[in-house]
């Protein structure tokens, strides 16, 4: 795909010494490659982030496997403030698997189950127990046949879709609509919300580097999730959004 600039640079036909007819054939020709380059920009500018029920499994899935790959737990810095960036990928696994709002997928249940247990292991600061959550993430996943793609899990891209996120459950109406908030039926805009927080740091309390305002953000959304407070919730939602287009 050519950029926009190298359309641009695009030379333009001269006119034929034969006529008109041939320089509109030109025009014709240059107009349907113009039209063809502007429907695949579009549609690469259209896709982005997939928040979808399926997206965020896979990302979920990816997030985790990466998390395997990042060495044992055991050896993780734990500390809030000054976690290891690994931490954030596991939390943000278990949120987006309902871990964080008691929530159990249907037909992945035993991914559900594995972040819930993952997300009590997290809260208690436990080595051990987050190794052995990851493992337990990571088989389920394997079984579900997760990720099926390569989900962008870089740090950008994990801002990336922290945004994506927050965007997606702004549409979803106002958080003091959103009922209920936990359990097996919890609205997915507080899954997808807890997934945002959790990305950017919320749980690990570590600032993102060029980004703690969104970690500042996402930790204003973690406490007004966790105490059911929807006036907080708007806020943060408002809050973190303008971080994403600042």
């Amino acid at each position: 795909m050519k950029s926009n600039e190298e359309d641009a640079m695009m030379p333009i036909p001269s006119r034929s010494v034969d006529g008109g007819a041939h320089t509109g054939s030109w025009v014709r020709a240059a107009v349907a490659a113009g039209l063809t380059i502007g429907l695949l920009v579009a549609g690469c500018s259209a896709a982005g982030p997939d928040v979808s029920a399926d997206g965020r499994l896979d990302y979920a899935c990816a997030l985790a496997a990466r998390a395997q790959d990042s060495g044992p737990a055991q050896e993780w810095t734990l500390t809030p403030g000054a976690a290891d960036p690994a931490l954030n990928a596991v939390a943000g696994a278990a949120a987006l698997l309902g871990g964080m709002t008691a929530t159990t997928l249907e037909g992945h249940e035993d991914l559900s189950e594995a972040a819930k247990v993952q997300y009590a292991q997290i809260t208690r600061v436990d080595s051990d127990g987050i190794q052995a959550g990851i493992d337990n993430m990571t088989a389920a996943c394997d079984r579900s046949g997760l990720p099926e793609g390569e989900p962008d899990i870089s740090l950008p891209g994990q801002v990336a879709y922290a945004c994506a996120l927050v965007a997606d459950a702004r549409q979803a109406g106002p958080p003091a609509e959103w009922d209920p908030l936990v359990g097996d039926d919890a609205e997915p805009a507080i899954i997808e919300t807890l997934g945002a927080a959790a990305l950017t740091g919320a749980l690990t309390a570590t600032p993102l580097p060029d980004h703690a305002d969104l970690t500042e953000a996402g930790q204003d959304l973690y406490r007004a999730a966790t105490t059911l407070d929807t006036n907080g919730l708007t806020d943060g939602l408002n809050t973190f959004g303008d971080a994403c287009d600042g």
